[in-house]
Protein backbone atom coordinates (compact mmCIF):
# COMPACT_ATOMS: atom_id res chain seq x y z
CA UNK A 1 0.00 0.00 0.00
CA UNK A 2 1.73 3.53 -0.90
CA UNK A 3 -0.01 6.77 -0.77
CA UNK A 4 0.89 10.29 -2.71
CA UNK A 5 0.21 13.56 -2.18
CA UNK A 6 -0.57 15.63 -5.56
CA UNK A 7 0.29 19.45 -5.33
CA UNK A 8 -1.25 20.97 -8.65
CA UNK A 9 -0.97 25.21 -8.64
CA UNK A 10 -2.99 26.18 -11.22
CA UNK A 11 -5.31 29.62 -12.14
CA UNK A 12 -7.60 30.09 -10.32
CA UNK A 13 -6.49 27.79 -7.21
CA UNK A 14 -3.91 25.76 -5.94
CA UNK A 15 -5.21 21.74 -6.24
CA UNK A 16 -4.00 18.96 -3.45
CA UNK A 17 -5.33 15.28 -3.64
CA UNK A 18 -4.14 12.58 -1.72
CA UNK A 19 -4.56 9.29 -3.58
CA UNK A 20 -3.60 5.43 -2.22
CA UNK A 21 -3.01 2.07 -4.71
CA UNK A 22 -4.30 -1.47 -3.14
CA UNK A 23 -3.16 -3.74 -5.14
CA UNK A 24 -3.82 -2.46 -8.11
CA UNK A 25 -6.25 0.26 -7.71
CA UNK A 26 -5.77 3.68 -6.90
CA UNK A 27 -8.47 5.30 -4.42
CA UNK A 28 -8.68 9.03 -3.70
CA UNK A 29 -8.38 10.08 0.08
CA UNK A 30 -8.83 13.75 0.24
CA UNK A 31 -9.25 16.60 -2.08
CA UNK A 32 -8.37 20.56 -1.67
CA UNK A 33 -9.32 23.40 -3.47
CA UNK A 34 -7.15 26.53 -2.27
CA UNK A 35 -8.21 29.31 -4.44
CA UNK A 36 -5.52 32.18 -4.32
CA UNK A 37 -7.60 34.96 -3.23
CA UNK A 38 -8.10 33.65 0.53
CA UNK A 39 -4.10 33.72 1.35
CA UNK A 40 -2.07 35.74 -0.93
CA UNK A 41 1.15 34.54 1.54
CA UNK A 42 0.67 31.09 0.52
CA UNK A 43 0.28 30.25 4.44
CA UNK A 44 -3.06 28.35 4.02
CA UNK A 45 -1.26 25.41 1.50
CA UNK A 46 1.29 25.07 3.63
CA UNK A 47 -0.86 24.66 6.58
CA UNK A 48 -2.80 22.36 4.65
CA UNK A 49 -0.05 20.27 3.25
CA UNK A 50 1.45 19.71 6.78
CA UNK A 51 -2.03 18.68 8.07
CA UNK A 52 -2.77 16.04 5.17
CA UNK A 53 1.18 14.94 5.42
CA UNK A 54 0.55 14.20 9.69
CA UNK A 55 -2.81 12.51 8.66
CA UNK A 56 -1.74 10.28 5.91
CA UNK A 57 1.82 9.53 6.71
CA UNK A 58 3.43 7.73 5.36
CA UNK A 59 3.00 10.19 2.45
CA UNK A 60 5.34 10.77 -0.94
CA UNK A 61 4.81 14.49 -2.18
CA UNK A 62 4.88 15.07 -5.81
CA UNK A 63 4.41 18.52 -7.13
CA UNK A 64 3.19 19.46 -10.46
CA UNK A 65 4.71 22.22 -13.03
CA UNK A 66 2.46 23.97 -15.55
CA UNK A 67 3.46 22.89 -19.26
CA UNK A 68 4.37 26.54 -19.93
CA UNK A 69 7.66 25.95 -17.77
CA UNK A 70 8.20 22.71 -19.44
CA UNK A 71 8.84 21.56 -23.11
CA UNK A 72 7.65 18.08 -23.66
CA UNK A 73 8.00 16.35 -27.19
CA UNK A 74 8.57 13.15 -29.28
CA UNK A 75 12.09 12.87 -30.56
CA UNK A 76 13.40 9.90 -33.31
CA UNK A 77 16.96 9.37 -33.06
CA UNK A 78 18.88 7.33 -35.49
CA UNK A 79 22.30 7.78 -35.60
CA UNK A 80 23.27 8.29 -31.86
CA UNK A 81 22.21 7.28 -28.70
CA UNK A 82 19.67 9.39 -26.29
CA UNK A 83 22.32 9.81 -23.92
CA UNK A 84 24.74 11.82 -26.27
CA UNK A 85 21.01 13.95 -27.70
CA UNK A 86 20.49 15.36 -24.05
CA UNK A 87 24.27 16.18 -23.41
CA UNK A 88 24.37 18.23 -26.45
CA UNK A 89 20.72 19.88 -25.36
CA UNK A 90 21.95 20.39 -21.98
CA UNK A 91 25.42 21.98 -23.21
CA UNK A 92 23.31 24.26 -25.68
CA UNK A 93 20.62 25.49 -23.31
CA UNK A 94 23.33 26.12 -20.65
CA UNK A 95 25.15 28.28 -23.09
CA UNK A 96 22.02 30.16 -24.20
CA UNK A 97 20.52 30.42 -20.43
CA UNK A 98 23.39 30.21 -18.52
CA UNK A 99 22.05 27.10 -15.84
CA UNK A 100 21.55 23.71 -16.54
CA UNK A 101 18.53 22.52 -17.06
CA UNK A 102 16.53 19.85 -15.63
CA UNK A 103 15.96 16.30 -18.03
CA UNK A 104 14.14 13.30 -17.96
CA UNK A 105 13.28 10.90 -20.46
CA UNK A 106 11.33 7.42 -21.62
CA UNK A 107 11.71 5.36 -24.67
CA UNK A 108 8.33 4.73 -26.04
CA UNK A 109 6.71 1.32 -27.80
CA UNK A 110 8.18 -1.91 -26.98
CA UNK A 111 11.38 -3.92 -27.85
CA UNK A 112 9.11 -6.17 -30.17
CA UNK A 113 8.04 -3.31 -31.99
CA UNK A 114 9.40 -2.92 -36.13
CA UNK A 115 12.14 -1.05 -36.89
CA UNK A 116 10.55 2.02 -38.16
CA UNK A 117 9.13 2.33 -34.77
CA UNK A 118 12.23 1.83 -32.62
CA UNK A 119 14.45 5.08 -31.30
CA UNK A 120 11.12 6.90 -30.23
CA UNK A 121 11.89 8.95 -27.03
CA UNK A 122 8.78 11.11 -24.68
CA UNK A 123 11.84 13.84 -23.91
CA UNK A 124 10.91 16.18 -21.02
CA UNK A 125 12.61 19.58 -19.95
CA UNK A 126 12.69 22.61 -17.49
CA UNK A 127 15.09 25.19 -16.10
CA UNK A 128 15.85 25.18 -12.53
CA UNK A 129 14.56 28.24 -11.37
CA UNK A 130 11.38 27.46 -12.50
CA UNK A 131 11.36 24.53 -9.87
CA UNK A 132 12.30 26.94 -6.93
CA UNK A 133 9.96 29.39 -7.98
CA UNK A 134 6.80 27.11 -7.41
CA UNK A 135 8.23 25.67 -4.62
CA UNK A 136 8.83 29.31 -2.75
CA UNK A 137 5.15 29.91 -3.77
CA UNK A 138 3.76 26.47 -1.18
CA UNK A 139 6.36 26.79 1.02
CA UNK A 140 8.44 23.67 0.59
CA UNK A 141 12.11 23.33 -0.33
CA UNK A 142 13.14 20.73 -2.89
CA UNK A 143 14.79 18.50 -0.77
CA UNK A 144 10.91 17.91 1.04
CA UNK A 145 9.31 16.56 -2.51
CA UNK A 146 9.66 13.53 -3.38
CA UNK A 147 9.10 14.16 -7.27
CA UNK A 148 8.15 16.30 -10.21
CA UNK A 149 6.21 16.27 -13.05
CA UNK A 150 4.45 18.47 -15.36
CA UNK A 151 0.40 18.85 -16.97
CA UNK A 152 1.23 16.24 -20.09
CA UNK A 153 2.45 13.80 -17.34
CA UNK A 154 -0.90 13.94 -16.14
CA UNK A 155 -2.91 14.53 -19.29
CA UNK A 156 -1.25 11.20 -20.77
CA UNK A 157 -1.92 8.77 -17.81
CA UNK A 158 -5.76 9.95 -18.27
CA UNK A 159 -5.42 8.83 -21.62
CA UNK A 160 -3.93 5.43 -20.76
CA UNK A 161 -6.11 4.92 -17.82
CA UNK A 162 -9.39 5.47 -19.46
CA UNK A 163 -10.80 3.07 -21.74
CA UNK A 164 -12.84 5.66 -23.84
CA UNK A 165 -9.78 7.84 -24.38
CA UNK A 166 -8.23 5.40 -26.29
CA UNK A 167 -9.29 6.70 -29.62
CA UNK A 168 -8.39 10.17 -28.96
CA UNK A 169 -5.93 12.30 -30.78
CA UNK A 170 -5.81 15.38 -28.64
CA UNK A 171 -6.72 15.93 -24.93
CA UNK A 172 -7.14 19.70 -24.15
CA UNK A 173 -6.99 20.88 -20.06
CA UNK A 174 -8.30 24.34 -19.71
CA UNK A 175 -8.24 26.65 -16.96
CA UNK A 176 -8.77 30.28 -16.27
CA UNK A 177 -5.37 31.03 -16.83
CA UNK A 178 -3.71 28.67 -19.43
CA UNK A 179 -4.97 25.95 -22.05
CA UNK A 180 -2.31 22.80 -22.41
CA UNK A 181 -3.01 20.62 -25.19
CA UNK A 182 -0.94 17.17 -25.51
CA UNK A 183 -1.31 15.64 -28.96
CA UNK A 184 -1.72 11.62 -29.41
CA UNK A 185 -0.80 9.53 -32.52
CA UNK A 186 -0.84 5.96 -32.79
CA UNK A 187 -1.45 5.45 -28.79
CA UNK A 188 1.77 7.36 -28.29
CA UNK A 189 1.74 11.12 -27.11
CA UNK A 190 3.46 13.33 -29.70
CA UNK A 191 3.99 17.06 -28.11
CA UNK A 192 2.69 18.85 -25.50
CA UNK A 193 2.18 23.18 -25.68
CA UNK A 194 0.06 25.58 -23.90
CA UNK A 195 -1.08 29.10 -24.94
CA UNK A 196 -3.81 31.36 -22.51
CA UNK A 197 -7.23 30.98 -22.22
CA UNK A 198 -9.95 33.14 -23.24
CA UNK A 199 -10.85 35.27 -20.01
CA UNK A 200 -13.56 33.63 -17.69
CA UNK A 201 -14.80 33.76 -14.48
CA UNK A 202 -17.87 31.98 -12.42
CA UNK A 203 -20.23 34.57 -13.47
CA UNK A 204 -19.22 35.32 -17.24
CA UNK A 205 -18.34 33.07 -20.03
CA UNK A 206 -15.92 34.41 -23.40
CA UNK A 207 -17.50 35.91 -26.42
CA UNK A 208 -17.55 34.55 -29.60
CA UNK A 209 -14.90 36.63 -30.87
CA UNK A 210 -12.96 35.62 -27.82
CA UNK A 211 -14.14 31.93 -28.84
CA UNK A 212 -12.92 32.38 -32.07
CA UNK A 213 -8.83 33.80 -31.18
CA UNK A 214 -9.20 30.47 -28.88
CA UNK A 215 -10.06 28.25 -31.58
CA UNK A 216 -7.72 29.48 -34.36
CA UNK A 217 -4.80 28.91 -31.32
CA UNK A 218 -5.97 25.24 -31.08
CA UNK A 219 -6.10 24.57 -34.28
CA UNK A 220 -2.33 26.14 -35.04
CA UNK A 221 -1.33 23.93 -31.97
CA UNK A 222 -2.13 20.88 -33.69
CA UNK A 223 -0.58 21.69 -36.49
CA UNK A 224 2.66 22.82 -35.49
CA UNK A 225 3.88 19.33 -36.53
CA UNK A 226 1.87 18.71 -39.66
CA UNK A 227 1.44 21.42 -42.17
CA UNK A 228 -1.08 19.24 -44.21
CA UNK A 229 -4.64 20.17 -44.02
CA UNK A 230 -6.43 16.60 -44.20
CA UNK A 231 -4.05 15.64 -41.44
CA UNK A 232 -5.10 18.32 -39.22
CA UNK A 233 -8.41 17.67 -39.36
CA UNK A 234 -7.57 13.59 -38.64
CA UNK A 235 -5.44 15.50 -35.78
CA UNK A 236 -8.67 17.08 -34.68
CA UNK A 237 -10.94 14.87 -35.12
CA UNK A 238 -11.22 13.22 -31.98
CA UNK A 239 -10.78 15.64 -28.53
CA UNK A 240 -10.68 15.34 -24.76
CA UNK A 241 -11.70 18.28 -22.63
CA UNK A 242 -10.96 18.55 -19.02
CA UNK A 243 -10.21 21.29 -16.41
CA UNK A 244 -12.32 23.87 -15.58
CA UNK A 245 -16.47 22.40 -15.83
CA UNK A 246 -18.14 25.75 -16.73
CA UNK A 247 -15.03 26.25 -19.33
CA UNK A 248 -15.09 23.00 -20.96
CA UNK A 249 -18.61 22.81 -20.98
CA UNK A 250 -18.56 26.21 -23.10
CA UNK A 251 -15.89 25.26 -25.40
CA UNK A 252 -17.33 21.72 -26.11
CA UNK A 253 -20.72 23.36 -27.45
CA UNK A 254 -18.67 25.96 -29.32
CA UNK A 255 -16.09 22.97 -31.11
CA UNK A 256 -19.47 21.00 -31.84
CA UNK A 257 -20.48 23.66 -34.26
CA UNK A 258 -17.56 23.14 -36.04
CA UNK A 259 -15.22 20.20 -37.68
CA UNK A 260 -15.56 18.96 -33.93
CA UNK A 261 -18.85 17.87 -34.58
CA UNK A 262 -19.07 14.47 -33.82
CA UNK A 263 -15.40 14.19 -31.45
CA UNK A 264 -16.04 16.52 -28.25
CA UNK A 265 -16.08 14.06 -25.09
CA UNK A 266 -15.68 15.15 -21.76
CA UNK A 267 -13.10 13.14 -19.05
CA UNK A 268 -13.81 13.46 -15.07
CA UNK A 269 -11.89 10.89 -13.43
CA UNK A 270 -13.22 7.68 -11.29
CA UNK A 271 -14.38 8.18 -7.39
CA UNK A 272 -16.84 11.43 -8.24
CA UNK A 273 -13.28 13.97 -8.33
CA UNK A 274 -13.88 16.93 -10.42
CA UNK A 275 -12.33 17.31 -13.99
CA UNK A 276 -10.73 20.29 -12.43
CA UNK A 277 -8.66 17.65 -10.48
CA UNK A 278 -7.46 15.67 -13.75
CA UNK A 279 -4.44 16.40 -14.03
CA UNK A 280 -3.87 15.76 -10.34
CA UNK A 281 -5.26 12.48 -10.51
CA UNK A 282 -3.12 11.45 -13.32
CA UNK A 283 -0.03 11.96 -12.39
CA UNK A 284 -1.51 10.29 -8.57
CA UNK A 285 -1.25 7.27 -10.77
CA UNK A 286 1.75 7.85 -12.78
CA UNK A 287 3.28 8.30 -8.45
CA UNK A 288 2.42 5.04 -7.48
CA UNK A 289 3.19 3.15 -10.33
CA UNK A 290 0.19 2.73 -12.54
CA UNK A 291 1.01 4.13 -16.22
CA UNK A 292 4.20 2.99 -17.96
CA UNK A 293 5.12 6.69 -18.97
CA UNK A 294 6.89 8.48 -15.80
CA UNK A 295 8.69 11.66 -15.90
CA UNK A 296 10.71 13.39 -13.00
CA UNK A 297 11.71 16.77 -13.15
CA UNK A 298 13.66 16.26 -9.83
CA UNK A 299 17.40 17.22 -10.41
CA UNK A 300 19.70 13.86 -10.64
CA UNK A 301 21.24 14.59 -7.53
CA UNK A 302 18.30 14.25 -5.36
CA UNK A 303 16.68 11.21 -6.83
CA UNK A 304 18.41 8.85 -5.35
CA UNK A 305 18.08 9.93 -2.14
CA UNK A 306 14.56 10.44 -3.04
CA UNK A 307 14.69 6.84 -3.97
CA UNK A 308 16.29 5.93 -0.33
CA UNK A 309 13.02 7.75 1.22
CA UNK A 310 10.46 6.00 -0.90
CA UNK A 311 12.28 2.39 0.19
CA UNK A 312 11.92 3.48 3.66
CA UNK A 313 7.72 4.33 3.33
CA UNK A 314 7.62 1.18 1.40
CA UNK A 315 9.15 -0.77 4.08
CA UNK A 316 6.61 0.95 6.73
CA UNK A 317 3.84 0.08 4.25
CA UNK A 318 5.25 -3.17 4.42
CA UNK A 319 5.63 -4.37 8.06
CA UNK A 320 1.75 -4.31 8.68
CA UNK A 321 1.66 -7.05 5.56
CA UNK A 322 4.20 -8.75 6.82
CA UNK A 323 2.82 -9.25 10.02
CA UNK A 324 -0.51 -10.43 8.69
CA UNK A 325 1.85 -12.83 6.65
CA UNK A 326 3.42 -14.31 9.85
CA UNK A 327 0.61 -15.23 11.64
CA UNK A 328 -1.04 -16.90 8.30
CA UNK A 329 2.16 -18.65 8.51
CA UNK A 330 1.96 -19.69 12.03
CA UNK A 331 -1.36 -21.32 11.43
CA UNK A 332 0.13 -22.80 8.28
CA UNK A 333 3.11 -24.29 10.01
CA UNK A 334 0.80 -25.67 13.16
CA UNK A 335 -1.39 -27.41 10.46
CA UNK A 336 1.50 -28.81 8.62
CA UNK A 337 2.88 -30.51 11.81
CA UNK A 338 -0.33 -32.38 12.78
CA UNK A 339 -0.23 -33.62 9.16
CA UNK A 340 3.18 -34.60 9.59
CA UNK A 341 2.25 -36.60 12.18
CA UNK A 342 -0.16 -39.01 10.08
CA UNK A 343 2.72 -38.73 7.22
CA UNK A 344 5.06 -40.22 10.06
CA UNK A 345 4.29 -43.94 9.69
CA UNK A 346 4.43 -43.83 5.42
CA UNK A 347 7.59 -42.62 5.82
CA UNK A 348 8.76 -44.96 7.98
CA UNK A 349 7.99 -47.93 5.42
CA UNK A 350 9.21 -45.94 2.70
CA UNK A 351 12.40 -45.54 4.98
CA UNK A 352 12.76 -49.03 4.70
CA UNK A 353 12.28 -50.00 1.29
CA UNK A 354 15.14 -47.06 0.69
CA UNK A 355 17.60 -49.51 3.04
CA UNK A 356 17.28 -52.30 0.92
CA UNK A 357 18.02 -50.34 -2.29
CA UNK A 358 20.88 -48.85 -0.61
CA UNK A 359 22.46 -52.14 -0.07
CA UNK A 360 22.01 -53.19 -3.11
CA UNK A 361 22.80 -50.74 -4.98
CA UNK A 362 25.85 -50.79 -2.66
CA UNK A 363 26.95 -55.41 -3.88
CA UNK A 364 26.31 -53.78 -7.78
CA UNK A 365 28.78 -50.98 -7.55
CA UNK A 366 31.35 -53.58 -5.78
CA UNK A 367 30.76 -55.22 -8.70
CA UNK A 368 31.18 -52.56 -11.38
CA UNK A 369 34.37 -51.26 -9.54
CA UNK A 370 35.93 -55.12 -9.95
CA UNK A 371 35.09 -54.98 -13.65
CA UNK A 372 36.12 -51.83 -14.29
CA UNK A 373 39.91 -52.98 -12.56
CA UNK A 374 40.05 -55.19 -14.65
CA UNK A 375 39.64 -53.57 -17.92
CA UNK A 376 41.39 -50.75 -16.61
CA UNK A 377 45.12 -51.41 -17.94
CA UNK A 378 43.84 -51.84 -21.43
CA UNK A 379 42.60 -48.75 -21.54
CA UNK A 380 45.33 -46.96 -20.05
CA UNK A 381 47.58 -48.65 -22.51
CA UNK A 382 44.97 -47.26 -25.41
CA UNK A 383 45.20 -43.92 -23.96
CA UNK A 384 48.63 -43.98 -24.48
CA UNK A 385 49.04 -45.35 -27.59
CA UNK A 386 46.52 -42.55 -29.05
CA UNK A 387 48.58 -39.63 -27.38
CA UNK A 388 52.21 -41.19 -28.47
CA UNK A 389 50.59 -41.39 -32.35
CA UNK A 390 49.41 -38.46 -32.31
CA UNK A 391 52.70 -36.83 -30.99
CA UNK A 392 54.51 -38.78 -33.52
CA UNK A 393 51.89 -37.01 -36.12
CA UNK A 394 52.71 -33.82 -35.28
CA UNK A 395 56.51 -34.36 -34.77
CA UNK A 396 56.30 -35.67 -38.36
CA UNK A 397 54.90 -32.49 -39.41
CA UNK A 398 57.39 -30.57 -37.95
CA UNK A 399 60.27 -32.57 -39.46
CA UNK A 400 58.66 -31.63 -43.01
CA UNK A 401 60.04 -27.95 -42.45
CA UNK A 402 63.28 -27.67 -44.06
CA UNK A 403 64.86 -25.19 -41.77
CA UNK A 404 64.39 -27.83 -39.06
CA UNK A 405 64.77 -31.32 -37.95
CA UNK A 406 63.93 -33.78 -35.37
CA UNK A 407 66.93 -35.59 -33.58
CA UNK A 408 65.62 -36.85 -30.71
CA UNK A 409 62.21 -37.95 -29.22
CA UNK A 410 61.56 -39.65 -26.07
CA UNK A 411 59.18 -40.32 -22.90
CA UNK A 412 60.03 -38.46 -19.30
CA UNK A 413 61.29 -41.34 -17.16
CA UNK A 414 63.95 -42.75 -20.42
CA UNK A 415 65.02 -39.49 -20.84
CA UNK A 416 65.81 -38.33 -17.81
CA UNK A 417 67.47 -41.70 -16.26
CA UNK A 418 69.23 -42.56 -19.33
CA UNK A 419 72.81 -42.38 -19.11
CA UNK A 420 74.92 -41.68 -22.60
CA UNK A 421 77.64 -43.93 -23.46
CA UNK A 422 81.33 -42.95 -24.81
CA UNK A 423 80.70 -46.40 -27.35
CA UNK A 424 81.56 -45.47 -30.56
CA UNK A 425 82.34 -41.61 -32.47
CA UNK A 426 78.50 -41.49 -32.73
CA UNK A 427 77.47 -40.64 -29.58
CA UNK A 428 78.62 -37.15 -27.57
CA UNK A 429 80.19 -37.45 -23.71
CA UNK A 430 78.28 -37.47 -20.84
CA UNK A 431 78.22 -34.16 -19.68
CA UNK A 432 77.66 -32.60 -15.68
CA UNK A 433 74.12 -32.06 -16.05
CA UNK A 434 73.28 -35.57 -15.89
CA UNK A 435 73.61 -35.40 -12.42
CA UNK A 436 70.99 -33.15 -11.73
CA UNK A 437 67.83 -34.76 -9.60
CA UNK A 438 65.18 -36.07 -11.69
CA UNK A 439 62.92 -32.93 -12.38
CA UNK A 440 60.11 -34.31 -14.83
CA UNK A 441 59.28 -37.57 -13.22
CA UNK A 442 55.82 -36.39 -11.80
CA UNK A 443 54.86 -35.73 -15.19
CA UNK A 444 53.47 -37.37 -18.71
CA UNK A 445 54.82 -36.54 -21.71
CA UNK A 446 57.82 -36.36 -24.01
CA UNK A 447 61.11 -34.59 -25.36
CA UNK A 448 61.83 -33.53 -28.70
CA UNK A 449 64.93 -32.36 -29.67
CA UNK A 450 65.21 -30.11 -32.45
CA UNK A 451 68.09 -29.29 -34.88
CA UNK A 452 68.21 -25.43 -36.91
CA UNK A 453 70.05 -24.95 -39.77
CA UNK A 454 69.56 -20.95 -39.76
CA UNK A 455 71.19 -19.86 -35.91
CA UNK A 456 69.83 -16.71 -36.89
CA UNK A 457 65.96 -17.50 -37.07
CA UNK A 458 66.48 -20.09 -34.01
CA UNK A 459 64.84 -17.95 -31.19
CA UNK A 460 61.21 -17.10 -33.74
CA UNK A 461 61.10 -20.15 -34.96
CA UNK A 462 61.14 -21.92 -32.06
CA UNK A 463 58.36 -19.50 -30.38
CA UNK A 464 56.12 -20.20 -33.69
CA UNK A 465 56.57 -24.21 -32.98
CA UNK A 466 55.54 -24.00 -29.20
CA UNK A 467 52.51 -21.84 -30.46
CA UNK A 468 51.79 -23.93 -32.56
CA UNK A 469 52.66 -27.05 -30.68
CA UNK A 470 50.22 -25.58 -27.65
CA UNK A 471 46.91 -24.67 -29.53
CA UNK A 472 46.84 -28.87 -29.76
CA UNK A 473 44.28 -29.87 -27.65
CA UNK A 474 46.63 -33.03 -26.96
CA UNK A 475 49.06 -31.23 -24.66
CA UNK A 476 49.01 -29.34 -21.82
CA UNK A 477 52.03 -27.66 -22.02
CA UNK A 478 54.52 -27.41 -24.61
CA UNK A 479 57.92 -25.39 -23.90
CA UNK A 480 61.56 -25.02 -23.87
CA UNK A 481 63.23 -27.81 -21.87
CA UNK A 482 65.97 -26.16 -19.36
CA UNK A 483 69.40 -26.68 -19.49
CA UNK A 484 69.87 -28.77 -15.98
CA UNK A 485 67.35 -30.86 -17.20
CA UNK A 486 68.61 -31.71 -20.87
CA UNK A 487 70.68 -35.16 -21.37
CA UNK A 488 73.38 -35.39 -24.24
CA UNK A 489 71.32 -38.94 -25.74
CA UNK A 490 71.15 -37.09 -29.64
CA UNK A 491 73.37 -38.06 -32.02
CA UNK A 492 76.54 -35.79 -32.93
CA UNK A 493 75.79 -36.64 -36.79
CA UNK A 494 72.63 -34.89 -36.90
CA UNK A 495 73.85 -32.05 -34.54
CA UNK A 496 75.06 -28.74 -35.61
CA UNK A 497 76.69 -26.50 -32.79
CA UNK A 498 74.89 -24.27 -31.17
CA UNK A 499 71.83 -24.70 -33.13
CA UNK A 500 70.29 -28.05 -30.91
CA UNK A 501 66.91 -27.11 -28.91
CA UNK A 502 65.31 -29.43 -26.65
CA UNK A 503 61.50 -29.18 -25.75
CA UNK A 504 59.30 -30.94 -23.10
CA UNK A 505 56.01 -31.69 -24.45
CA UNK A 506 53.96 -32.33 -21.47
CA UNK A 507 50.37 -34.28 -21.58
CA UNK A 508 47.50 -34.57 -19.53
CA UNK A 509 47.68 -37.12 -16.53
CA UNK A 510 45.84 -40.35 -17.87
CA UNK A 511 42.73 -41.08 -16.25
CA UNK A 512 42.87 -44.62 -16.19
CA UNK A 513 46.30 -44.37 -14.37
CA UNK A 514 45.31 -44.05 -11.00
CA UNK A 515 42.92 -46.91 -9.44
CA UNK A 516 39.15 -45.85 -9.04
CA UNK A 517 37.88 -44.68 -5.73
CA UNK A 518 35.12 -47.20 -6.21
CA UNK A 519 37.03 -49.76 -5.80
CA UNK A 520 37.18 -49.38 -1.96
CA UNK A 521 33.46 -50.04 -2.34
CA UNK A 522 32.81 -53.46 -0.39
CA UNK A 523 29.59 -55.52 -0.61
CA UNK A 524 27.36 -55.67 1.34
CA UNK A 525 26.20 -58.56 3.11
CA UNK A 526 23.72 -61.22 2.35
CA UNK A 527 20.55 -60.24 2.75
CA UNK A 528 19.70 -63.55 4.68
CA UNK A 529 21.77 -62.53 7.67
CA UNK A 530 21.72 -58.79 7.39
CA UNK A 531 19.32 -56.31 9.85
CA UNK A 532 17.03 -54.51 9.23
CA UNK A 533 16.53 -52.16 11.22
CA UNK A 534 17.40 -48.25 11.39
CA UNK A 535 20.91 -49.10 13.72
CA UNK A 536 22.39 -52.22 10.94
CA UNK A 537 21.81 -48.24 8.43
CA UNK A 538 23.72 -45.77 10.72
CA UNK A 539 26.36 -48.54 10.89
CA UNK A 540 26.60 -48.83 8.06
CA UNK A 541 26.91 -45.48 6.90
CA UNK A 542 30.20 -45.21 9.48
CA UNK A 543 31.70 -47.92 8.22
CA UNK A 544 32.06 -46.09 4.57
CA UNK A 545 32.81 -42.83 5.60
CA UNK A 546 35.63 -44.03 7.52
CA UNK A 547 36.64 -45.58 4.76
CA UNK A 548 36.61 -42.93 2.85
CA UNK A 549 38.79 -41.15 5.32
Amino acid sequence: MERAMIIHPRKPATLILVAERLLNTVTVLERVTIPDDLDPSSSLVTETISRLHSQFDPLLIHLVLPQSETVSQRIELQDHSIHEFIAEEIKRLKNIEGIEPVFDYQPLGKPSDPPEKQGHYWLTWCQRPALQQHLQAIGLSLESVHDIANTAQGLWSVFERSPSSRRATCIVEIDRNRTTLLQVQDSEPRQATSFSSPPFSENSLPNSEEMASWHRRLLQATSTQNDDASAQEKITERCILVGEEPMIDHAAQYLRKREFAHSIQKEHPPDRVPSRFTVAYGVACAALGQTRLQISLLPPNLQHQQEKRRFWIRLRGWASALALLTLTLLVFGSWQKLSLLGYNQTLSKRYERAVDDYEDAERNLADFASHYERLRPVLKRQMDATELLKTLASLQLISEDESHWLVLFADFKTYQNALSETTGTNQTQPGDNQTVTNQLSGHTGYVAELGFKDRDQIQSRVQSLVTRLNDDPVYRQVDTLPEDLRRSLANTNVLLPDRHVALSLKLFPNFFSAPSILNNTTSAPPSETRERNASSFINRNERILNEGR
